[in-house]
């Protein structure tokens, strides 16, 4: 409580009484006991400059001053590259003159834009490393199933091949078998074809290995010959065997007793002509005989391009008649 002779003295010390910022363009109104903290922050104060260049000027100013003020520090341009030095303004051209790392700084300027750059380009490369992150991702799935298929697949026909082989094994058994019947039954068909104990194989031989006068059909301008004693004109079937057997006798063709009665008149293939062995020749040999095939006949043929096949008699001594 304050008298009312007392209230104006009271007034001008009250903590409470609003009272008008000092400062020329501040509007502001304040209490008492805040006026202080008001002109320590009002933008209308009067300042001195920090850097004692004498200057005044209204703090909201301040900033505006020390852009152009000579006396305040400010830092090498070089010191994002890490020069330290601050240095007044009005004294910068001197450390810029001495100052080492000044002299790269443009490289590292050039180098900074670039990295700008780069730091704006690296969101899009982002983006798109991860689209193909999830593009691989898809792709290798599609693969690993692709893979497991395929494995399936290879097993399966793993499996279909192992059983064909067995099949193919069981199969050429069965051929091997019924190749070894045929043998047995071509060494008994061969063996019972001369019944006058005949002997084919090692006895085979032609008039080429026997004297001159015996070579009858040797290839040569020889058409005629006498067949030796203990030896007869073999027939087309005893022939076609002995082709079959590989016998050649370095000719194309074999004479055989058919050719004497003139009923199968073509010689024999070997297998050193065009065609395989133990078939008929294209052209016809017909050929006489003074006692058909049998031993000391005389044999005349048309030309001496053709061998005849000899057996060897048995104990008979006889030839079988000529079929």
């Amino acid at each position: 409580m304050v008298l009312r002779k007392d209230m104006k003295s009271h007034l001008e010390v009250c903590h409470f009484t609003m009272l008008k910022c000092p400062n020329n363009g501040c509007d502001a109104s304040v209490l008492r006991k805040d006026m202080e903290n008001h002109i320590a922050t009002c933008p209308y104060t009067i300042l001195t400059c920090p850097d004692h260049c004498d200057a005044k000027f209204q703090r909201r100013e301040l900033e505006v001053h020390k852009e152009a003020c000579p006396n305040h520090f400010i830092p090498c341009p070089a010191a994002p590259l890490g020069c330290d030095e601050t240095t007044p303004r009005k004294d910068l051209l001197k450390h810029t003159s001495s100052c080492p790392i000044i002299k790269i700084h443009p490289h590292f300027k050039q180098l900074h834009g670039q990295v700008e750059i780069l730091s704006h380009q690296l969101p899009l490369v982002e983006r798109r490393v991860e689209k193909l992150e999830y593009v691989t991702a898809h792709r290798f799935e599609e693969l690993m199933m692709l893979c497991k298929s395929l494995q399936e697949q290879v097993i399966d026909l793993t499996k279909k091949t192992n059983e064909r082989f067995v099949e193919v094994n069981r199969r050429m058994d069965h051929m091997d078998e019924r190749f070894m019947r045929m043998i047995k039954e071509r060494e008994t068909r061969f063996n019972n074809l001369h019944k006058n104990q005949a002997v084919i194989g090692s006895d085979l031989r032609t008039f080429l290995n026997e004297p001159s006068e015996y070579c009858v059909g040797n290839g040569t301008t020889e058409t005629e010959g006498r067949i030796p004693a203990g030896w007869r004109l073999a027939t087309k079937e005893e022939t076609i065997e002995a082709t079959k057997f590989g016998v050649t006798f370095n000719t194309a063709t074999l004479v055989h007793s058919g050719c004497l009665a003139n009923t199968h008149p073509n010689a024999i293939c070997t297998s050193t002509y065009r065609y395989p062995g133990g078939g008929d020749f294209d052209f016809s040999n017909s050929c006489t005989a003074s006692d058909q095939g049998n031993p000391n006949s005389l044999i005349k043929m048309e030309s001496g391009s053709k061998k005849f096949l000899l057996i060897r008699i048995g104990k008979v001594g006889v030839a079988p008649p000529i079929m």
